[in-house]
């Protein structure tokens, strides 16, 4: 099964005024900060589901693989052969939390702390 992976980068120019205004100037930044650290209790699967729904994510891959653990895995380490980086223009990092795989049939999850959580 082929799975896409959509996670969310930043331009220069966002890295830039994160750096000189900090996190909250860029809510790109911000909302993989409300992530990583959920201290208003939303939910990691309702903050990356507003985000998607926002235009935060960018496709980055898709990944040949038999379950989310291996799509996962591949990801991280490899090999590369299971990885189409298409036509996406954008540069893909590790697969970590806030990252959004999508099933060939519109199922979405978010990479959590601890496994995955459905994406709505």
């Amino acid at each position: 099964m082929k799975y896409s992976v959509y996670q969310i980068n930043l331009s220069e120019a966002q890295i830039d005024l994160v750096n000189e205004k900090g996190f909250d100037a860029v809510p790109e930044q911000k909302v993989k900060m409300d992530m990583q650290f959920d201290f208003g209790g939303k939910g990691i699967e309702n903050i990356a589901s507003q985000a998607f729904t926002d235009g935060h994510y960018g496709k980055v891959c898709m990944i040949e693989a038999n379950n989310l653990d291996q799509v996962f895995h591949v990801g991280n380490v490899g090999p590369e052969s299971l990885i189409d980086r298409g036509p996406f223009n954008t540069r893909m990092a590790s697969i970590s939390v806030g990252d959004i795989i999508e099933d060939e049939v519109g199922n979405r999850v978010v990479v959590s702390n601890f496994g995955f959580k459905e994406v709505a």
